[in-house]
């Protein structure tokens, strides 16, 4: 099943973490609510969904910390060249076609970044359209950190807020001196030409979406 095609639009994608968390959270509430009437196993078709649909709600947002501590590994993506395409100065930017589908992909396993040179006024433009803060776990722009790719800091400053090793990260870019950079430090470098060939060296890396 796959949503209608647009910049924010992408297909949908089975999260077992969600589905687990969901599962966990119905069963403490229908224990710790159920015999009250309240919501839970002993209750009716609209107690038992509204159980579920707080179970869910709370799957989301557990989540986001569970996938920060607990989830080991992760892949920066550039964003021209990687995740848009076009000139920056005189074309209207697009999304590359594959690289948002094959990120919903990885964020099921991994955590995913995007790494990008961009100042930053310039580059909220283009999250308003792209939904990039939705799509992405984390947004590092070289123009909050004061420092840009290829500079070592830029890639140091990602891992600490990943909380990954350099040997856990994976890093793609249009630009070989970036990826140059980032396996100087020990990064798994990809030079990105389109998503499917990114996805096979990423499977190729160990990574399994």
């Amino acid at each position: 099943m796959s949503r209608s095609s647009g910049p924010n639009m992408t297909r949908l994608h089975f999260n077992p973490w969600h589905w687990m968390l969901t599962a966990a959270f119905f069963f403490l509430l229908a224990g710790t609510f159920g015999s009250s009437g309240l919501v839970g196993m002993g209750g009716g078709p609209e107690e038992l969904a509204g159980t579920l649909l707080i179970s869910y709600l709370l799957a989301q947002v557990t989540f986001i910390p569970v996938k920060r501590f607990f989830f080991t590994k992760a892949v920066l993506f550039d964003m021209g060249g990687v995740v848009t395409q076009g000139d920056f100065y005189t074309e209207v930017l697009t999304e590359m076609p594959g690289t948002r589908d094959l990120i919903e992909r990885l964020k099921v396993n991994y955590k995913v970044a995007m790494l990008t040179n961009n100042n930053a006024l310039g580059f909220e433009p283009f999250n308003r359209k792209f939904g990039f803060s939705r799509l992405f776990d984390d947004v590092i722009v070289s123009g909050k950190e004061g420092v840009k790719k290829p500079d070592a800091k830029i890639f140091q400053i990602a891992l600490r807020r990943l909380h990954v090793k350099a040997s856990n990260a994976y890093f793609l870019d249009d630009t070989a001196a970036n990826v140059d950079a980032a396996k100087a430090l020990g990064i798994h470098g990809i030079v990105f030409t389109d998503a499917k060939s990114a996805e096979v060296c990423l499977k190729k890396a160990g990574l399994t979406f």
